[in-house]
């Protein structure tokens, strides 16, 4: 019995980071869209990510994540009357 309950937590566990990853895919996806057009609306040539250490500098005026954010929010918005999380 303990080899099945290890096995079906096993599969749980794989079809929950299936289903995360996939939703990951779509939110990044659409905020690349919306990155896209803020970026074009700006005369901007490139938009990187800022993750850990991966940017060496940046200007700290040319920061689009809350701008990202807000838009993204606004062109699909969460179904259920569910709230954002609050800013830090």
């Amino acid at each position: 019995m303990q080899a099945q309950a290890e096995g079906a937590a096993a599969a749980a566990d794989q079809e929950m980071q299936k289903a995360y990853y996939g939703a990951m895919e779509t939110i990044i996806g659409k905020m690349k869209l919306v990155a896209g057009e803020l970026a074009k609306e700006r005369g901007l040539a490139v938009v990187l990510e800022t993750n850990g250490d991966s940017m060496v500098w940046a200007a700290p005026g040319l920061d689009l994540t809350d701008e990202v954010i807000k838009r993204y929010n606004a062109a699909n918005p969460v179904e259920g009357g569910a709230r954002p999380a609050p800013k830090k």
